[in-house]
């Protein structure tokens, strides 16, 4: 089993959760709503400092 197949066994809810998501799915069908996306790029406009 290779790391991506273990990672994706090990969090597969995690992934689900986050790839099933109404606004990534949006993005992905072409229905989002502009002001949904305009919010998400005001939020994420700033990086993230780890």
């Amino acid at each position: 089993m290779g790391i991506t197949e273990s990672w994706l066994q090990k969090h597969h809810e995690s992934f689900v959760k986050a790839t099933m998501h109404p606004f990534i799915l949006s993005i992905k069908q072409g229905t989002i709503n502009p002001s949904s996306f305009k919010t998400w790029l005001v939020i994420y406009q700033k990086p993230i400092v780890l």
